[in-house]
């Protein structure tokens, strides 16, 4: 089946065969993917040693820098009358057991269990 004019134009622009593609332009392409390659293992690289200059849990910090931190937000017993005014009586429960003084707002989380007693189905 002959091909027709059209038919000819197409496939003498497609780009499917490497002959048509000069060597010079090759070498570019190759080296602009090895420049792209080596630039984001540098990233990556940069990205993991960061990440692994975090502290991993509370103890590889400073005591002195948690007390600076502690000081500037609220009490405990702040964070506990504000849970327990939003009627969020979980967290009060577990900041109150952490505090050592779960006996000081258990009537008040008793109260609220009597008021609202789904509160203590789904744990507040």
């Amino acid at each position: 089946m002959p091909k027709t004019e059209f038919g000819n134009r197409i496939h003498n622009a497609s780009l499917l065969h490497a002959e048509q593609i000069p060597p010079r332009w090759a070498l570019i392409v190759l080296f602009v993917s090895l420049l792209k390659t080596i630039i984001l293992l540098v990233i990556a690289a940069a990205l993991a040693s960061s990440g692994l200059l975090v502290p991993a849990h509370l103890r590889a910090v400073d005591p002195v820098t948690l007390d600076a931190a502690g000081a500037q937000g609220p009490s405990n017993a702040a964070k506990i009358a504000e849970s327990l005014n939003a009627a969020r009586t979980g967290p009060a429960q577990i900041l109150a057991e952490a505090t050592s003084t779960p006996d000081e707002y258990a009537p008040k989380i008793q109260q609220l269990f009597e008021s609202r007693p789904a509160l203590a189905l789904i744990g507040g």
